[in-house]
């Protein structure tokens, strides 16, 4: 009978070997199983603006994270949104619920107006999707719009502001405060330009909001066309998901999203004077982010992760089977790997197990082959009465 045997190791990110050993009992003979592995030296050194913070593949790298929050405004919609699916969700190819003008919806809208924010017309007794009002709210960050559908969805603004609160609480946004509305208008609702990454990370997981940001134009009911004021979207998938802005309150906010090698990145800058300064250093974030951050191979094919010993005949490497390229993230993640090989004596050449890797910050896990190239052969019986 075969014995599984994991035996973990540490691997820092210094170069470094490590040795581990472990003898595994088959019918009676033991294997040793010896594990060594070389890590890479990995190092990655991002300097990032102040009130800015950027993520790749859901790691924050560069500089720690700024805890000191500031006001949110209309980036605030990206909570709204992401709660309004919690609680409401449909199906990517759906547009959710109907949802009938009333009354709070008039009020709403009228208040949104009398206090000169961004507001989108509402018609007596007009309806119009969860779809819609998700796009008209971050499209062209429609204030009465966010409230809408907060109350819809929750009773009141303040049974959303709980909701709200502990949700984030519970998803580890630890530095972000809603306040007494969803739109971000009033500066009482903040967050730190990490958590906004945390934020902008689990916007982009959901298809449908997804969908929302990448579009150039959307038709929605009582609106028309809507032209996305948030948009840039280049050739490369760069998009910005939502600015915000209430006046030097706030400055000007902006998260956006980018892909590379296969995994996304988020970023988010606070606090900029313009418009343009915040999306000429959220692009500039981005780019230097690409060129930092790169794939390169930790294992290669045929390469020895190990060996086996036994009493009776000379140690048989294990190696290999193929590559492991992963994306280099910096020096804060150090990997984990461990061997897990399956062996006994008459053993044919081929796999015997697996070397594994994983991110103690992802939890990610990558799993390479590993196999004998000569066979582990049984010990005669004069080798065992003369051991």
């Amino acid at each position: 009978m075969h014995t599984y045997k994991k035996i973990a190791i540490l691997c820092a990110t210094l170069a470094l070997s490590s040795f581990v050993v472990y003898k595994i009992n088959t019918t009676g003979e033991e294997i040793q199983v010896i594990q060594k592995y070389q890590a890479p030296a990995s190092e990655l050194l991002l300097e990032l603006p102040e009130k800015s913070a950027v993520s790749m593949g859901g790691v924050l790298l560069g500089k720690p994270p700024d805890t000191q929050p500031s006001p949110t405004a209309s980036t605030a919609k990206m909570i709204l949104a992401l709660m309004i699916r919690e609680q409401k969700p449909f199906p990517e190819n759906e547009v959710g619920e109907t949802l009938q003008v009333n009354q709070a919806t008039t009020v709403l809208h009228e208040q949104c107006m009398e206090n000169g924010g961004s507001c989108s017309p509402v018609e007596p007794h007009g309806e119009f999707s969860e779809y819609d009002a998700l796009a008209t709210t971050l499209i062209i960050s429609s204030n009465n719009m966010a409230d809408t559908l907060a109350v819809w969805a929750f009773g009141s603004l303040e049974n959303y502001q709980t909701y709200a609160n502990q949700k984030l609480k519970s998803w580890g946004i630890l530095n972000t405060f809603v306040g007494p509305d969803a739109s971000g208008f009033d500066p009482a609702t903040t967050s730190t330009p990490s958590d906004l990454v945390k934020i902008g990370e689990k916007f982009m997981e959901d298809p449908v909001l997804r969908k929302i940001v990448f579009a150039e134009e959307i038709s929605v009911a009582m609106v028309g066309p809507l032209i996305n004021l948030n948009r840039f979207v280049s050739s490369d998938g760069t998009v910005s998901i939502k600015t915000g802005w209430i006046g030097e309150t706030s400055g000007y906010n902006l998260v956006a999203a980018s892909e590379h090698l296969g995994e996304q990145i988020v970023v988010a800058v606070m606090a900029r004077p313009t418009r343009i300064d915040a999306t000429i250093d959220a692009l500039t974030i981005l780019e230097k982010t690409k060129e930092s951050i790169s794939s390169h191979t930790i294992v290669s094919a045929d390469q020895e992760i190990g060996q086996l010993n036994t009493w009776w005949t000379e140690s048989i490497p294990i190696v290999a089977e193929a590559d492991l390229e992963v994306v280099n993230k910096g020096t804060f993640e150090v990997w984990q790997s461990e061997i897990e090989i399956a062996a006994s004596p008459g053993q044919p050449v081929g796999s015997v197990g697996h070397l594994i890797f994983t991110s103690p910050i992802t939890n990610k896990q990558h799993r390479i082959p590993a196999k004998i190239q000569l066979p582990i052969p049984k010990p005669s019986l004069w080798e065992k009465l003369t051991k």
